[in-house]
């Protein structure tokens, strides 16, 4: 285990050593995503518009110390002996040829407890800082001793901003005042909150054959309204994403009409508010990458607003890492899903307290609780009716994504 660990220091010191000298000798414009909400989709939005102008490279490796040297020399995410092996030799041949390398990097970061930047921010310098979303009650709160504990530490990366380099601030965060004071850079505030620099309106869903196939919406900026359309999404995550994402578009001075119409071509991140057909004729909004309270509330939203000729039905796992909020954040969310959903399905042992909040405000018939996936699996197949609706979405150690798989329509490779 000691001998491990060593080799494991030893291979970080030698990725992260090749990434620095890569990144001072190719010089690419850096990206870097923080927050606690939508990173991800900010990530992907904001690849699917840069990719349409120039060289771009996002990671696809944990956005820890070893994940992003690796995504910056270009190596193979899997870790195995041979794949280092690889790597190192295609992070010397980067070092000692001159080879084509991306202009620009998107590094979305991972954040977990505190300290998790110490080995970061010493030599990573980005030009832009996208910081998403916090909320109230963010994801791993349990790990630090107050929000705003959680949110210093996510911030932390400014301080290694680039002489002239730009923060993107979502103003529709809660902690947006917070942050604010927090950054001694130049801000470009992005959201649908009036006042802002780059404002999102007229978000309406769109529907093919009486279902959700994705959105529409405006991006407002520098007196332009720019249409921008999303397929096989739904949800505020994404509008902000591409509000973001265009904001840094425009301070970058790339063309905004291509950049707006590259969206069409943006593939949301697995289990982020993703459409998939499902069995029986069914519909999937599989959110099943995590979850944490405000998330929840957005995604029972859109399930409240959307048009369906069938039930809507929330399966949703445990919201861990909460703290001592942990139950009573369940029994809220639950109260709001028995006002949202024809029927209540949940999984594991926290997520009991959602049956417990919409208990008395949604028939005891409609509230099903079960232990594992595979119960809910199941269950699932035997009671899907055509137009029905499911939101499948829980922490990510819950794994719901295997009940996305399990109900989605044969052979849909969505």
């Amino acid at each position: 285990m000691k001998f491990r660990l060593i080799a494991k220091n030893l291979l970080t010191g030698l990725f992260v050593g090749l990434a620095k000298v890569i990144l001072t000798k190719y010089q690419p414009k850096i990206v870097v995503i923080t927050g606690s909400i939508g990173k991800t989709s900010t990530k992907e939005a904001l690849y699917t518009i840069l990719r349409r102008f120039v060289s771009v490279r996002k990671n696809t490796i944990q956005g820890n110390n070893l994940g992003l040297a690796l995504s910056i020399i270009g190596g193979d995410p899997e870790p195995k002996p041979l794949n280092y092996l690889q790597t190192i030799w295609k992070g010397i041949n980067l070092v000692l040829l001159k080879a084509p390398y991306p202009k620009w990097l998107i590094l979305e970061l991972s954040v977990r407890e505190p300290g998790d930047l110490r080995l970061i921010t010493p030599w990573l310098t980005p030009d832009s800082v996208i910081v998403t979303y916090f909320g109230l009650m963010p994801p791993h709160i349990e790990f630090f001793k107050s929000r705003e504990h959680l949110i210093d530490e996510k911030l932390k990366i400014i301080a290694r901003l680039k002489k002239g380099g730009t923060v993107y601030l979502n103003a529709d965060d809660p902690n947006f005042e917070y942050v604010k004071s927090k950054i001694k850079a130049s801000i470009v505030t992005f959201g649908l909150t009036a006042g802002v620099n780059v404002l999102g309106s007229n978000v309406q869903t769109i529907y093919e054959n009486d279902f959700p196939s994705g959105m529409n919406f405006k991006v407002n900026l520098e007196g332009h309204s720019l249409p921008v359309n999303i397929k096989g999404a739904l949800g505020k995550n994404h509008v902000c994403a591409f509000l973001a994402s265009v904001a840094l578009a425009s301070r970058e001075r790339f063309n905004l009409i291509e950049a707006s119409q590259a969206a069409e071509n943006y593939s949301a991140p697995w289990g982020r508010m993703r459409l998939s057909l499902g069995k029986q004729g069914a519909l999937i909004i599989d959110d099943s990458y995590n979850s944490s309270p405000k998330a929840l509330e957005e995604a029972l939203n859109t399930l409240r607003d959307i048009k369906t000729p069938g039930r809507k039905i929330a399966v949703l796992g445990d919201m861990l890492e909460l703290g001592r909020d942990t139950y009573e954040n369940h029994k809220q969310m639950g109260a709001l899903a028995a006002k949202t959903a024809n029927q209540l399905v949940t999984i594991g042992f926290r997520a009991r307290g959602f049956g417990e909040g919409a208990a008395g405000l949604m028939p005891s018939g409609n509230i099903f609780e079960f232990e594992d996936t595979r119960q809910v699996i199941n269950f699932l197949k035997n009671s899907i009716k055509p137009g029905d609706v499911i939101l499948v979405k829980g922490s990510r150690i819950m794994h719901l994504e295997k009940i996305v798989e399990e109900i989605k329509a044969e052979n849909y490779r969505g």
